[in-house]
């Protein structure tokens, strides 16, 4: 996988942030979709419609196969919280490599989602807010990392 960052100007965060993409899709993908997947990984004080991030398929490889994706974090929160955000996004990312869902949101597994159908009844989102901490818990203890989660850290 190649990942290219923007908005973070620290290295050990550029580095940690980088690391925690890899081993989410390592956890989410198969080795031989990951090494052909290309990320852009943005850092921004605001997005729009004040999401805290979004992922987005940026280009396809030539069977038509989404590989190359767009993901921006909102940089305004702490560092536990814009891990948690990744790795909400990273899910999102692998539904769009695998084909698990449509760029335009409203077909999951090849069955057609209701567009009145609440943000958080989503299929693809129930998947990505069921995985987001396990995937965060699991990064930070493989790599010794401290960013407790508390209570109302990702509740919001």
């Amino acid at each position: 996988m190649i990942v290219d960052i923007y908005g973070i100007q620290k290295k050990r965060d550029r580095v940690i942030f980088e690391d925690a993409l890899d081993f989410y899709m390592m956890l989410l993908l198969p080795r031989r979709i990951s090494r052909g997947i290309q990320v852009d990984l943005s850092f921004k004080k605001k997005l729009d419609d004040n999401v805290d991030g979004w992922c987005s398929v940026a280009g396809y490889n030539t069977c038509k196969k989404a590989r190359e994706f767009e993901i921006e974090i909102c940089k305004n929160r702490s560092m536990r919280y814009q891990l948690m955000t990744l790795a909400h996004e990273a899910v999102h990312l692998k539904q769009y490599a695998l084909g698990e869902i449509t760029e335009d949101m409203d077909t999951w597994k090849g069955r057609r989602i209701p567009s009145s159908t609440d943000y958080y009844d989503s299929p693809w989102e129930i998947e990505a807010h069921g995985r987001e901490k396990g995937l965060y818990v699991r990064f930070c203890e493989m790599y010794g990392l401290k960013f407790p989660i508390t209570t109302q850290e990702r509740d919001t």
